[in-house]
């Protein structure tokens, strides 16, 4: 259902195996003879532990029910068993800072050229300056730099989530809760991010209105190739070329959009923080 496998039955494996070695450990231990009284309490303690994880085990595979079910309430059915959907951040991101870049070097390429035309470059050149010199501080300060860590949180997240929730129930159920803070960090990002990834990009389309992120990409492609073009012959005519003021409206559209990724990532970031201290006792900023 969501955008990685959680893999409930490898943590499920993986945790009754180390249960049943904390449960053994700890009933030898209780029953050797000389050993002194706190000892054996702390055996005792391994073995509820130990039975306690056993419980825990049994119901993952209701949590992740219960996780796909969220996921239902909040997106449509549709659009959650679309597995391109789930690629949306992802690819959005990727082609939003290669177009970033791109635009970037093309208006500068063109803003170094338009001096070079006769007798009217000048005027010409210091006007596009001033009309794209707040487009260029847009792109390059908030659109190329969220685009990019936008794409690595979410690209990692894919990437690691189908390992994190089984290295966080074993932690959990490590003997003697050795790793139990570890565990629940690593389950807290887990869950939250399988649950946020699919309903990320709905909720940004919906707010912003696209009817997707490709067609907004597809849109701003527009634009480049007009700068492209430009590239090779600045002429004149620049302004009626290339309609700065529309693409400002586009370009704010893009800002927001990669803003509002950043802050529905911020809040998963808190969610996990949160859930991992309520599943563990600990903060995730460990």
């Amino acid at each position: 259902m969501g955008c990685y496998s959680l893999n409930a039955g490898d943590a499920i494996g993986l945790a009754v195996a180390l249960c049943m070695v904390g449960y053994a450990v700890g009933n030898i231990i209780r029953f050797l003879p000389g050993v002194s009284r706190s000892t054996r309490a702390s055996a005792a303690s391994m073995v509820d532990y130990a039975v306690a994880c056993l419980m825990f085990a049994a119901f993952v595979g209701g949590i992740v029910g219960l996780l796909d079910s969220v996921i239902t309430a909040f997106v449509p059915a549709s659009y959650v068993k679309d597995p391109a959907s789930c690629k949306l951040v992802e690819e959005f991101f990727s082609n939003s800072a290669w177009k970033a870049v791109t635009i970037i070097g093309g208006l500068g390429a063109i803003a170094a050229a338009l001096p070079f035309i006769p007798v009217v470059g000048a005027a010409i050149s210091i006007a596009f300056t001033v009309a794209v010199a707040p487009l260029l501080i847009i792109l390059g300060a908030i659109i190329l730099p969220t685009s990019v860590l936008n794409y690595v949180i979410v690209a990692a997240f894919k990437w690691a989530g189908p390992f994190l929730f089984p290295a966080g129930v074993a932690a959990i159920a490590a003997p003697n809760r050795l790793l139990k803070g570890l565990g629940a960090v690593l389950i807290s990002f887990a869950i939250v991010f399988y649950t946020a990834l699919p309903v990320i990009p709905y909720a940004v389309i919906s707010i912003m209105g696209w009817s997707g992120p490709e067609e907004f990409l597809k849109e701003l492609g527009k634009y480049e190739n007009q700068i492209e073009s430009l590239k090779e012959s600045p002429t004149a005519g620049i302004f009626d070329v290339f309609n700065i003021a529309d693409f400002y409206n586009k370009v704010i559209d893009w800002a927001v959009a990669c803003l509002l990724t950043a802050v529905f990532i911020a809040i998963a970031f808190a969610a996990a923080r949160g859930l991992s201290h309520s599943i563990g006792g600990v903060s995730a900023s460990v």
